[in-house]
């Protein structure tokens, strides 16, 4: 019975994260030191994480868990914390602790905690135990003898871990071409030319009030991105206007000397102030090119402007990112608390193929600015809330773990939820709940589900801004409605198995 029970609710946690982007090892103790566990720690995004780990005695457990960010001292933490749980027959389930930096480097020393985080004043040092380890699982280096510590070979999760093994080995073994300097898609004029991604990166890394949050920016984008390019074999170049450099002229020397190919990729992304004037109409927002406030016609420029001479470049693929508020001049947005974890992972569980059909197979616009008129766009010391969403999701569709087809349109929209939940219960000065904030996005690809449409602003509700792009095709709508309703449907009817296993039991 018990392993009935553990196997639907095992069901329940794998629909729920079926795009599960990183998997990690954990080893850690009881306060006692008398039972041992080991377990896989699965992330998706920060409010979807689980742990399935196991005793000594083969007994096995799943918990759902959720991120925290918490900055003390100078420092920060990242905690990943256990969902509450009714069961008597579970073990006490920690919360775990690390401490990172700016950069993205973790502390070695990861702690297990057995007291509510959040519940008292302080931690105390014996309800604290320092973890054997908590580290990223390369799913090529592990035998299925290791995976069968944790799961039986009938159980849905263990297939899907096997299928992306498979994948990862076939990959490694030469099966999945990484040339990609002479890919066959048949996108472009020129399909045959080689490819060189090249980032465009521009950040206010001096400003005194998110400085911070920007240099992590900057960390991650150059991260993320030249590992994409190196994963796919293509040539890759970049280009940081930062620090002493941040100037309106340096960024227009930099656009207009961009030699971009039929087959490149360009990649846009600026992080810092972004504001807009009364009397403007575009939905973007302008740069705010100065450390020192002296706002003047040499000390900003319009998004637009700049994304209208990228596109003219002609590239196969260009994306285009500001993270930056989009508010009145002389409103500034200031860093709040959160976290990313998913952007820092090393990741080595990418399935080529996924990576291929977003930055090789596809053509097109990605555009995405962090706020709607109006709004600030939000920040903390682990970087600004729409970019690490962009890239935690681009890790999640590309994952090996990932059972779905890539899209761009996904990843797009599955960030701007986020950002909307990180978002959803800021306070203002006046004490006011703030509205969500509203990414302004538009994707114009081939093989997007939904290319080509541009999400709708919001000026009202939280549930309006998050619907993703309209859509005025029946047959386009029809199928997200299934796509929607078949996971729910599935989970109502092993809820219903479930309670009728437990009158079952009852009655017996």
């Amino acid at each position: 019975m018990k392993k009935t029970m553990l196997t639907l609710v095992a069901m329940i946690i794998y629909i729920a994260t079926s795009m599960a982007q990183t998997l990690y090892e954990v080893k850690y103790y009881d306060l006692d030191d008398k039972q041992t566990y080991k377990g896989l720690f699965f992330y998706t995004d920060d409010d979807n994480c689980f742990l399935r780990c196991v005793n000594k005695k083969n007994q096995y457990w799943e918990r759902n868990y959720y991120c925290q960010y918490e900055k003390a001292d100078g420092a920060h933490y990242l905690y990943f914390l256990p969902q509450p749980s009714e069961s008597k027959d579970e073990p006490i389930f920690p919360a775990f602790c690390m401490a990172y930096s700016t950069n993205g480097e973790f502390e070695t020393t990861t702690w297990a905690i057995f007291q509510d985080v959040y519940g008292e004043e302080e931690l105390r040092d014996e309800n604290m135990k320092e973890v054997d380890y908590f580290r990223e699982v390369n799913l090529a280096e592990k035998d299925k003898k290791y995976f069968l510590q944790f799961y039986d070979e009938d159980e849905t999760m263990f297939k899907t871990i096997m299928r992306a093994k498979q994948q990862l080995s076939e990959q490694d073994n030469g099966n999945n071409s990484n040339d990609n300097n002479s890919n066959n898609n048949d996108y472009t004029p020129d399909s045959n030319a080689p490819i060189t991604m090249h980032l465009l990166l521009v950040a206010a890394t001096k400003d005194e009030s998110i400085g911070e949050s920007v240099t992590t920016d900057v960390n991650l984008v150059k991260k993320n991105f030249s590992g994409i390019a190196k994963k796919l074999g293509i040539a890759y170049k970049e280009t940081i206007i930062a620090g002493d450099d941040f100037e309106k002229s340096n960024i227009q020397k930099a656009v207009s000397r961009l030699s971009v190919g039929s087959n490149d990729v360009v990649v846009f992304v600026y992080s810092g102030h972004g504001f807009r004037f009364d009397d403007d109409t575009d939905e973007h927002p302008r740069m705010y090119l100065t450390y020192d406030g002296d706002l003047n016609e040499n000390t900003e420029i319009s998004t637009t402007e700049i994304y209208n001479e990228i596109t003219a470049k002609k590239a196969r693929l260009t994306i285009f990112l500001t993270d930056c508020c989009n508010s009145k001049a002389g409103v500034q947005r200031a860093e709040v608390e959160s976290v990313a974890f998913g952007t820092r992972a090393a990741n080595n569980n990418v399935d080529i193929n996924k990576l291929r059909a977003l930055f090789v197979e596809e053509s097109g616009t990605i555009r995405a600015t962090a706020a709607k008129p109006g709004q600030y766009a939000r920040c903390d010391a682990s970087g600004g809330f729409m970019l690490t969403s962009i890239l935690n999701n681009i890790k999640a569709q590309s994952s090996a773990l990932n059972d779905k087809q890539p899209s761009w349109n996904t990843i797009v929209e599955n960030a701007s939820k986020a950002v909307a939940k990180k978002t959803s219960n800021i306070i203002d000065e006046a004490g006011n709940t703030e509205q969500p904030q509203v990414v302004v996005r538009s994707v114009k690809v081939k093989n997007s589900p939904s290319s080509g449409k541009t999400s709708a602003l919001a000026d009202n509700s939280y549930e309006e801004s998050t619907k993703g792009s309209t859509n005025n095709d029946e047959d386009g709508d029809f199928t997200a409605f299934l796509c929607l309703l078949i996971p729910v449907l599935v989970i109502i009817i092993l809820i219903i198995v479930i309670v009728k296993l437990l009158k079952k039991k009852k009655n017996q």
